[in-house]
């Protein structure tokens, strides 16, 4: 079995080589007899090869013919616009035509055992991507091949985010294990016209809780974005669904679970995506503004900003979420600071938070930074601590199941406490007055200035 494949990769070579014989104008004694008035009428002359001996084996000097050199004063010798003279280069009358040499790959000019151990020392991702570059190396590191590549769950999710890389429009699928085109329509704010084959409901398994109550941005959306930055955009329609990913929201929304009921206080929620240094980072602000009661711990309700940080102390199992006191005890410290800040952040997940209180406008804010990855952070820990642990499917989906490493969700990534704060820096402004940059008849106003 070795030997038959043996001598198929060196066919092949043979096949590859007369292939670039032919290209640079080598040819058998007789082809290029039959060439030689065709080649001379289209105003360009094919150069032998000196270095390599035609398709039969050694040069014999004797049989092999150069086409003559027609005068310069010919009809034969115009210089006529061809695909091979553009190939070749302009030259004037005067210049001998130049010889284009063909790439070379001095990998595949080693026995096939010592290119079988090379492979051996590559990972099983790297061997399946090499086998796509070329007809030869995947026959040896393809899944059928000596060397081949077999890859599990984690591997083949890896493997496709390589082979999506340059592909603009496409992202890759932890549910189906394969490649899906962008839909237009499937924005953060509407997940309804999701494009896998399996609902936008299965696919919401798989997004981070970022405590929006309008964007939800799913991993999809982050491949597409950054990818967009990377490489621009390939269509119109392609455009405008970047443009829909990364723009500001704003969002009105009533207090739950208030002791002064929904319309204690005017809450809204800003939100602000941005992608730096190939990584998608989203800002989330809250602002409470003082209604019909005071803003105190009871009127402020609860809140969720990430998968684990809350307001409030206990866990909110209709909402799948294990709450922690970071968030709490943040906002206590910042009401007993003469400042009224303070700065806190996720010890589960990759997100920074900073809580301020502003008696002479009456209002509170809170500023979440969230971490959602590069393009290749699908499977990464940073990437799973942000989804939500418990699955709401009748049966465990791939991000959920123990099988393809969902019991590990809730792991705690490379986060360094305020490191996201620090690249994602804001300043906020409060006013009272005349409303601007939100609708119209509310009391106050929040101008960004990232």
């Amino acid at each position: 079995m070795f030997q038959l494949l043996r001598t198929l990769i060196e066919a092949m070579k043979r096949v590859s080589q007369t292939f670039r014989r032919a290209w640079r104008g080598v040819f058998r004694p007789r082809e290029a007899r039959r060439s030689h008035s065709s080649a001379t009428s289209r105003g360009y002359v094919l150069i032998p090869d000196d270095d390599e001996p035609p398709l039969g084996g050694t040069r014999d000097h004797d049989q092999m013919q150069t086409p003559e050199k027609k005068p310069l004063g010919s009809r034969d010798h115009e210089q006529t616009p061809t695909p091979e003279r553009e190939l070749l280069g302009s030259r004037g009358p005067h210049q001998e035509p130049t010889r284009v040499e063909p790439l070379r790959c001095f990998l595949l000019d080693l026995p096939t055992e010592l290119v079988l151990h090379v492979g051996s020392y590559l990972p099983s991702l790297s061997r399946l991507l090499a086998s796509h570059t070329c007809l030869t190396l995947y026959e040896l590191f393809g899944h059928k091949g000596a060397g081949g590549a077999q890859l599990g769950y984690k591997s083949h999710i890896e493997y496709l985010m390589g082979v999506a890389y340059d592909l603009p429009t496409k992202w890759v699928c932890e549910e189906c294990v394969t490649l899906h085109d962008f839909a237009v329509l499937d924005t953060p704010g509407s997940t309804a016209h999701c494009p896998c084959p399996l609902g936008w409901d299965r696919q919401a398994e798989g997004g981070p809780h970022i405590g929006s109550h309008t964007y939800r941005p799913h991993h999809r959306h982050v491949q597409i974005a950054l990818k967009h930055s990377r490489l621009g955009a390939s269509s119109k329609e392609h455009q405008q669904h970047v443009d829909s990913i990364l723009h500001p929201r704003i969002n009105y929304f009533a207090v739950r679970c208030s002791q002064g009921g929904p319309d204690s206080l005017l809450s809204a929620y800003l939100m602000f995506p941005k992608i730096m240094g190939g990584r998608f980072y989203v800002l989330g602000i809250w602002v409470y503004w003082q209604r019909q009661h005071a803003i105190t711990v009871d009127t402020m309700g609860c809140l969720h900003i990430c998968n684990h940080c809350s307001w409030t102390t206990s866990e909110h199992h209709s909402h799948g979420l294990k709450v922690r006191n970071e968030l709490a005890q943040t906002r206590t410290r910042a009401m007993m600071d003469l400042t009224g800040r303070a700065l806190g952040s996720c010890s589960s997940c990759a997100t920074d938070f900073k809580v301020s209180f502003h008696s002479e406008l009456k209002a509170a804010m809170v500023m979440s930074w969230t971490d959602l990855g590069d393009e290749r952070s699908l499977t990464s820990r940073a990437r799973r601590a942000l989804v939500n642990p418990d699955c709401w499917q009748g049966a465990p989906c791939k991000v959920h199941h123990r099988r393809y490493g969902g019991h590990r969700l809730g792991e705690m990534g490379d986060h360094k406490p305020g490191s996201i704060r620090e690249r994602f820096p804001a300043r906020v402004f409060l006013q009272s007055g005349r409303a601007r940059n939100v609708p119209s008849g509310t009391p106050e106003w929040l101008l960004p200035v990232p």
